[in-house]
């Protein structure tokens, strides 16, 4: 089910027997269980308490009582006065997610706007109407539960989106979304994002406080971009604290540490985001970044060669290379690699889509055919689904 409005969609997701971005890095893929080679985190002196003590950037310790608090799922009475008056306690759960999700996006009610690169609390969202899509997820759930609905989080596992950037590779974002329980083990999920082709990637829960996390994250990266080192700091650590395990934070804040020049704190933030998520290609580019600027050229020289080959088995990295060919008019080469991309995943639509565009412009209207039939099968699985 899909309700449209005039500046913002919700929809919600079949009934099952969620862009916010973070800090834009340059990416690398690795493999599980490698040897890194060179790159020795035992080398590296500093502690974690150290890096996370802030005494660099701050000139002392960080007063953890002083980390930020902004509220970020509180509901207020406002709030729930808003819920009770336009919903009836008394419908099924299925209802009143239905309802929910009306009128938050109806413009005769709250009239919420989906703006990408807005991030706020439960409260400003619903006092703005405005939000990505962290901001709906926690004024969502925060109502919901209000409805007595069992609402959760859930961070969908978006895959890598390839574009140019400093003659490099870069990925840019991830998405949230809500799981609200419609009777036992059923449940719905409802997105902000109107994008039909995130319907279908995995989703993953996560807790409150890993939700909550998300949120000072981004401002962690918005007062750094904005050239507010303490207030950077302070949100960046709220994060970490909030949720250790996120390999993005600690990059992040490393990040932090290298745009202040201090590149041991930068490294030891790098190795522990890459301890914590080898794969992770941002904490990858950053390290092998680092290097160059510290003119460690074994170590940059390694990571880059890492990423040369593990590219080659990244079908979205393939996908990548078709469409610059066909930027080029290069319909043969563009062909070559979106066959490789499919051949690393049979269920991408895009990758049909932009194989039958080459296919129409190299004139072979037998195989545009026969790729059109794959993608008429995709949609109506999806549509059944």
């Amino acid at each position: 089910m899909k309700m449209e409005y005039k500046n913002t969609y919700v929809n919600i997701i079949g009934l099952n027997s969620l862009r916010q971005v973070f800090f834009i890095g340059v990416c690398m893929l690795l493999n599980a269980c490698q040897s890194m080679g060179p790159i020795d985190a035992s080398n590296v002196q500093l502690t974690e308490k150290e890096v996370l003590s802030g005494i660099k950037l701050l000139g002392h310790n960080v007063d953890l009582q002083k980390l930020p608090d902004d509220h970020v799922t509180t509901v207020d009475e406002q709030m729930k006065s808003f819920v009770h008056k336009n919903i009836d306690s008394s419908l099924t759960n299925k209802k009143k997610i239905e309802q929910l999700a009306e009128i938050i996006s109806a413009q005769d009610k709250l009239g919420f706007t989906y703006n990408t690169s807005i991030t706020q609390t439960a409260k400003q969202a619903f006092d703005r109407r405005i939000g990505n899509c962290l901001a709906f997820s926690y004024l969502f759930v925060g109502l919901a539960r209000e409805l007595g609905v069992d609402a959760t989080y859930q961070e969908v596992v978006i895959p890598p989106v390839w574009v140019e950037g400093n003659n490099r590779l870069v990925y840019l974002s991830r998405h949230v979304n809500v799981k609200a329980h419609n009777r036992a083990e059923k449940y719905l999920v409802v997105d902000v994002d109107a994008i039909k082709s995130r319907w279908h990637f995995p989703m993953v829960h996560i807790s409150d406080a890993e939700a909550e996390s998300l949120y000072y994250n981004n401002k962690g990266v918005e007062f750094m971009n904005g050239g507010n080192v303490e207030s950077a700091f302070l949100y960046l650590r709220k994060a970490i604290d909030l949720a250790p395990q996120q390999a993005a934070f600690w990059s992040n804040l490393g990040i932090l540490y290298r745009r202040q020049g201090w590149l041991e704190y930068a490294e030891k933030s790098y190795l522990k985001a890459l301890d914590l998520d080898y794969k992770n290609m941002t904490v990858m580019s950053n390290l092998r970044t680092l290097y160059e600027i510290g003119k460690n050229e074994e170590k940059a020289k390694y990571l880059a060669n890492k990423v040369r080959l593990h590219q080659k088995k990244n079908p979205y990295f393939h996908y990548y290379l078709a469409q610059r060919s066909v930027g080029e008019a290069e319909y043969k080469l563009a062909l070559k690699h979106i066959k490789r991309a499919i051949s690393l995943n049979k269920y991408a639509a895009k990758f049909y889509t932009l194989q039958l565009t080459i296919y129409r412009e190299l004139g072979q209207s037998a195989a545009a055919q026969k790729t059109q039939k794959i993608l008429d099968e995709m949609k109506n699985d999806n549509t059944k689904s």
